[in-house]
C-alpha cells in the first residue's frame, strides 16, 4: 500500500510541472530533476515507516501464541485463541519453520485438554510442516513423535524421535520420549539405554554455563518423566 501511495504522490508533482519549451529546456530539467528527487527521498522516507495496515509481524504473533501456550491453568478457550495467532502467522509466512512448530505445540496441548484425536493429527501435521520449512529443526521433530504417539502411531513417533537425536544427539527430552516408547514396546533394555543417555546428559550440564534457552532445553528432560521411566524401569528414585 505505501509503494503505492508514493508513486500516485511522483504522479502528482509529475502533472503540476510545466511542460518545458525549447527556449527554457535546460533549466526544466534541472528543475524537473530537483523535483523528482524530492519526490523519491519522501517516497524512500515513507518506505521506512511501519505498514500498520498490515497488522503484527508474524514474529510477534508466535511471540503472543508461545507465551499464552505456556500461561497456566491452560483453557481450551485461550488456547484457541493462540493457535488462532499462530495460524495468522504461518498464513503470513508459509515458510516460517517456528510458526509451524508453534501451532504444532498449541494442538496438542487442546489435543490433551480436549481428548481429540483430530487436534493430535492436526498437530502432526503442523510439525510435519515445520520440519519441511526447517529440516534441522529437533524440537519440530521431537514435536511430531509426540502428536504421533497420541494417535497410537508407534513406528511414526520412533521415526520422529529417532530423527531427532539424529540430529542434536543430547536432546535429553527426545531420549525421554524414545525410553517411554521403548518401553511401551516391551523392549526394556532399549528402554533403559535411553533413559540412561537423558540422565546422562542431565548430570553432564549439572554447573555448566549455557549461552542460549536451546541449549538448556536439549540438557533438560522432564523430572517428573525422568521419575515415572525409573519406577517402571525398577530403578528406584
Amino acid at each position: 500500500m505505501v509503494p503505492a501511495l508514493a508513486w500516485m504522490a511522483a504522479l502528482a508533482l509529475g502533472s503540476v510541472l510545466d511542460r518545458p519549451r525549447p527556449a527554457r529546456r535546460a533549466g526544466a530539467r534541472r528543475a524537473t530533476a530537483a523535483a523528482l528527487s524530492a519526490v523519491a527521498v519522501a517516497a524512500a522516507a515513507v518506505l521506512t515507516l511501519p505498514d500498520w495496515g498490515a497488522g503484527p509481524a508474524p514474529e510477534r504473533l508466535v511471540e503472543a501464541a508461545e507465551a499464552a501456550n505456556r500461561a497456566r491453568p491452560r483453557t481450551d478457550a485461550a488456547l484457541a485463541d493462540a493457535e488462532a495467532l499462530a495460524w495468522r502467522a504461518c498464513a503470513a509466512r508459509p515458510r516460517f519453520a517456528r510458526a509451524w512448530e508453534a501451532l504444532g505445540n498449541i494442538r496438542l496441548a487442546r489435543a490433551g485438554v480436549r481428548d481429540e484425536a483430530g487436534l493430535a493429527a492436526a498437530a502432526a501435521a503442523a510439525f510435519a510442516h515445520a520440519r519441511r520449512a526447517n529440516p534441522l529443526d529437533v524440537w519440530a521433530a521431537v514435536g511430531e513423535g509426540r502428536a504421533l504417539l497420541a494417535l497410537g502411531d508407534r513406528p511414526g513417533a520412533r521415526d520422529a524421535f529417532n530423527a531427532a537425536v539424529r540430529l542434536e544427539p543430547n536432546c535429553a527430552p527426545a531420549w525421554t520420549e524414545l525410553a517411554y516408547l521403548h518401553l511401551a514396546l516391551g523392549e526394556i533394555g532399549a528402554a533403559r539405554a535411553a533413559l540412561g543417555r537423558a540422565q546422562a546428559i542431565a548430570r553432564e550440564a549439572r554447573g555448566r554455563s549455557f549461552v542460549t534457552a536451546y541449549e538448556r532445553a536439549l540438557a533438560a528432560p522432564d523430572p517428573a518423566a525422568v521419575a515415572r521411566l525409573r519406577a517402571a524401569l525398577g530403578e528406584g528414585t
